[in-house]
């Protein structure tokens, strides 16, 4: 009876250990911005919609195993929006502050990774801080499939 009880504990607490490690999120935001274009392509979309002064960029990515084939991917990002005009002059003095809109809108898309085709599915992008809505396009990403050149090096 002992005996049995004894395995039971053990094969209860490797299934914790497992639970666990498979839950771990690494952490492959540096590796990502070094080694891929995805922070290019982010900048890329925000030129031209984030003003005259805005930028935007990754803040972090982690990538956790759903299985051996599949990984959820988690990037977030942020894209600062700064439309700067010069202030109004009188009698050729400056008069005023020379900022039309400056804000900064958080993003975070989600989405699974198959490492056998290393092809990455947006499925949720969620936007916080956008209060003039200058960011919607972001949520046209939901869906479409995006390639992830060497994504085995990722996982």
């Amino acid at each position: 009876m002992k005996f049995n009880i004894y395995y039971t504990h053990c094969f209860l607490a490797l299934a914790l250990v497992s639970v666990s490690f498979s839950s771990f999120s690494k952490n492959i935001t540096r590796q990502v911005i070094e080694q891929t274009t995805f922070d290019e392509k982010i900048a890329q979309a925000c030129s031209g919609k984030c003003g005259n002064r805005g930028h935007s960029k990754i803040t972090s990515v982690s990538i956790n195993a759903i299985d051996e084939r599949y990984h959820k991917v988690v990037v977030k990002a942020y894209a600062k929006y700064h439309e700067h005009k010069n202030p109004p002059k009188v009698f050729g003095q400056p008069i005023g502050g020379g900022v039309g809109i400056k804000y900064t809108v958080d993003l975070k898309a989600t989405g699974v990774l198959d490492a056998h085709t290393c092809m990455l599915n947006v499925r949720k992008v969620d936007i916080s801080g956008d209060k003039y809505n200058l960011a919607q396009d972001a949520k046209k990403e939901e869906g479409k499939n995006h390639h992830w050149e060497n994504c085995q090096n990722f996982i």
